[in-house]
């Protein structure tokens, strides 16, 4: 009998240790899961979030299309050694992502800053010149001049983010352009 009582105490010391290792393990597994959770929740409120605003498009000559990039900072913390990508083109109105995606790869002007942040934004003129043959196509409905690009920078998190924009103009009609067609951007990443 009390060899009986001994292997039922012996049975019921593995089954604790075993709920206790399992009670442990799910403990880590809670612990780690809530810090990655406060890390995560402590990262989206202090990176840097910038957004991307324009002025109105503006032909200085014939076929000489501007207008001025403003880049604002909207977060917590500054932004660091930011990279300005950016060109007008003049594409298909509504232009597809694919080939937007491929202009972005392809932007023609480029523009270093160190730090952004606070109400005071990043002012930068974008101009470009068109030849003859590429105006005479804004004359109908089926193209527009498209502003499109992207901001890379660093945040406190040593993190590389990047802010890709795109808006489109038509010079004879909307010249303070919008955002259609270009739905997918225009949003921090």
């Amino acid at each position: 009998m009390a060899r009986k009582n001994r292997d039922l105490l012996d049975t019921g010391i593995f089954v604790a240790s075993v709920v206790a290792a399992v009670a442990a393990v799910c403990a880590a597994f809670f612990t780690g899961r809530q810090a990655w959770i406060a890390r995560d929740t402590e990262e989206r409120q202090l990176r840097a979030y910038l957004y991307i605003d324009h002025t109105s498009i503006a032909e200085s000559e014939p076929g000489k299309f501007g207008t001025d990039l403003l880049i604002r900072s909207a977060g917590v913390t500054p932004a660091y050694k930011l990279e300005l990508s950016a060109t007008l083109e003049i594409g298909p109105y509504l232009l597809n992502d694919t080939k937007l995606d491929s202009f972005i790869q392809s932007a023609t002007q480029t523009f270093d800053y160190a730090v952004i942040y606070g109400d005071k934004p990043i002012q930068q003129n974008i101009v470009r010149q068109f030849s003859p043959e590429a105006i005479k196509l804004l004359a109908g409905d089926s193209q527009r001049l498209y502003l499109h690009g992207r901001v890379a920078y660093l945040d406190i998190f040593d993190a590389v983010r990047h802010y890709d924009f795109c808006f489109v103009f038509h010079p004879k009609r909307d010249l303070q352009g919008s955002e259609r067609g270009c739905e997918k951007y225009n949003t921090p990443r």
